[in-house]
């Protein structure tokens, strides 16, 4: 039987075990059980003294990993890990997870848990980083013993510490509080060019905004002559004293309802509108979060965002098992490619479906209809009158929108992707306000 130790800002929550056969089960610590502050690390593991195991453990910690399996492979080889069980990898990068986990081998003892220790990176360090992550995903060089991190996701990017008003590699226990990711480039297997994903994601997210929803914090960078975008990271947090940076309690969709990582979208029996909606029902700030999740989700459809899907959505874990929805983030727009003739309109599948007589997940043709939108309310338990006024008031805001957005925009963006999402925007919603 092999453990790992769960801390969480320093503090003992429980053991991660896995057993000879791999199977995996966690237990609380009698000493996080007892304490005021206790919270659970995942709404679907529930604070109890009873050992939790099965797919609900698996499923949790698993998710805590990166998506591709290439970038698992390269984890599995950098560090010698012997398999590419979930255990096993995140022995070997379990100290800087998303969210607050930090795992550790039982003979391992954490140091500096409550101090910013980094090393500032020069610009021909920040050069070498930047190009060595695609080829050393996740920050993992030889030169940095120390740097352990876990992104889920399959872009390239790696995570940098911003402390002193500079770019530092974080040392020891000290957490990223960035991630750098770049330009997703081509895709092989079916001849997609997202060289601009930089450009099109920040500007997506700054639309949302505009919107009026919480959306994270993200800048463009030009780091060697590549575009790069600075997502800061909305689950660390400066204390007060301005003297440690805490890790935020979260988890994705895929957690907090139990599912793998390989059932992110709806299609692939993943968690749908519903379901995410019947969870907020619980949440902290049910009002604002249900609201948002449904005018966020109308937005995809009508700005062609298409990957929407449950590892997308997360939750801040608060104390006593109460939760609330952290920003949004990863959003990109498919008008670019469409305007390009990259990808088909016809073949473009939503991450979450529309409910009409059948469950609508084709962007293009009749899925996206104002009845839809109002039918899925009904599904939902969301009142048809207030996603009316959620459809009626962001279609009569696009044009100030765009024309907000439009004065954001660096010189240097390119106005093939701003003109295309543009376009997209306004011939969308002309068609939906004819249904009005």
């Amino acid at each position: 039987m092999k453990t790992l130790t769960v801390l969480m800002n320093g503090l003992l929550i429980g053991h991660l075990r896995k057993s000879s056969e791999g199977g995996m089960s966690f237990r609380y610590d009698e000493s996080w059980l007892t304490t005021p502050d206790k919270r659970p690390i995942s709404m679907h593991l529930p604070t109890e003294p009873a050992l939790h195991t099965g797919d609900q453990v698996y499923n949790f910690f698993d998710n805590l990993l990166p998506d591709n399996p290439a970038i698992r492979t390269h984890i599995q080889q950098r560090f010698a890990v012997r398999s590419n069980h979930p255990f096993d990898l995140l022995e070997a990068i379990g100290k800087d997870c998303i969210g607050a986990i930090q795992l550790y081998r039982s003979d391992e003892t954490p140091h500096l848990l409550r101090a910013i220790v980094g090393t500032p990176l020069s610009e021909d360090d920040l050069k070498q980083k930047v190009a060595s992550s695609r080829t050393a995903p996740l920050g993992m060089t030889p030169s940095h013993e120390d740097f352990r991190i876990s992104l889920a996701g399959a872009q390239d990017k790696t995570g940098f510490l911003w402390h002193d008003n500079q770019w530092q590699t974080p040392e020891g226990t000290t957490p990223t509080t960035h991630i750098i990711k770049l330009p997703i480039g081509k895709i092989d297997h079916n001849s997609i060019d997202l060289t601009d994903s930089v450009d099109n994601e920040w500007l997506c997210l700054n639309i949302l905004r505009l919107y009026g929803l919480d959306i994270t914090n993200a800048d463009r960078l030009t780091i060697a002559d590549t575009t790069v975008l600075a997502v800061e990271r909305f689950d660390r947090r400066l204390s007060r004293d301005k003297s440690w940076i805490m890790r935020l309690p979260q988890e994705d969709m895929c957690q907090a309802l139990g599912y793998s990582s390989g059932q992110k979208y709806q299609a692939d029996g993943g968690p749908g509108m519903v379901e995410i909606m019947k969870l907020l029902e619980r949440s902290d700030n049910a009002e604002k979060d249900r609201h948002d999740f449904m005018k966020i989700n109308f937005l995809f459809w009508l700005m062609c965002a298409p990957d929407g899907h449950a590892k997308n959505f997360s939750i801040f874990i608060l104390q006593g098992g109460k939760f609330k929805m952290t920003p949004f983030y990863d959003v990109l727009s498919l008008y670019p490619l469409m305007a390009n003739r990259q990808i088909n309109q016809r073949d473009i599948k939503m991450a979450m479906g529309l409910k009409g007589s059948k469950q609508y997940y084709n962007w293009y043709g009749p899925s996206l209809t104002i009845d839809h939108v109002l039918s899925t309310a009904d599904q939902c338990g969301f009142s048809r009158d207030i996603m009316y006024d959620i459809v009626k008031t962001a279609l009569a805001q696009t044009e100030e929108v765009i024309q907000k957005a439009e004065q954001l925009i660096p010189s240097d963006l390119s106005r093939d992707v701003s003109n295309s999402i543009f376009d997209g925007m306004r011939t969308t919603a002309a068609r939906l306000e004819k249904q009005l």
